[in-house]
């Protein structure tokens, strides 16, 4: 596969290649969206590849570097997302846990179909496998679980305090079932993004 990250250096020549700026209608607003899981890597991995893209001229959109605190921060993610020509995920051992990673990794999936944008995985200190979840021990796997398990609790417990209230405990039903769904998408977007050529950082020789 195409190298997108070489052991030391990031290069524009290949992947983050930028097309000129008078280019008509201006579909893009940012050259690439980062999505990561903070606690993970935002002080360490994040950080080091955020500044050598904007070192190297690519317009990146991160997201305590452009959003503003009066911003909402959902809405302005999102949007960012459809706006950005390429789309870098970071999967690390946690990035399932967060269900918001998660519906932005949908998102992105979404504007692979939809919008011609392309999407880059870099497995930080995971494997491919564990992404694609091939085993209930993966941290991906595991992380699902609990998302489940946390919808069927607040469910069960909704269903409890209003088991009086029938037209409360449907729209209850309905969303549990919307809720289990999401799930769903999450784990096929895993799966897609874990297909897609990228970078697995345990096998460089300098991460």
């Amino acid at each position: 596969m195409n190298t997108v990250f070489s052991a030391n250096q990031i290069t524009r020549t290949h992947t983050f290649s930028v097309p000129p700026k008078i280019e008509a209608n201006q579909k893009w607003k940012y050259d690439a969206f980062l999505s990561f899981r903070g606690d993970d890597t935002r002080n360490n991995f994040v950080a080091h590849l955020y500044k050598r893209l904007q070192d190297i001229g690519i317009n990146v959109f991160k997201d305590d570097v452009k959003l503003g605190r009066e911003k909402f921060i959902s809405t302005e993610l999102l949007k960012a997302i459809e706006e950005s020509r390429t789309a870098i995920i970071i999967f690390s051992e946690d990035y399932a846990s967060s269900t918001w990673c998660l519906e932005e990794l949908t998102m992105i999936m979404e504007c692979v179909d939809k919008k011609e944008q392309k999407a880059y995985p870099v497995c930080y200190n995971v494997e491919p496998s564990e992404i694609f979840i091939e085993t209930k021990s993966s941290s991906f796997a595991k992380a699902l679980e609990k998302h489940r398990e946390d919808f069927k609790a607040n469910f069960e417990k909704f269903a409890t305090k209003h088991e009086a209230d029938l037209a409360l405990r449907k729209k209850d039903e309905t969303n549990h079932k919307n809720n289990l769904e999401k799930v769903q998408r999450w784990k096929d977007a895993l799966h897609r993004a874990a297909g897609i050529a990228g970078l697995n950082v345990r096998k460089t020789a300098n991460g």
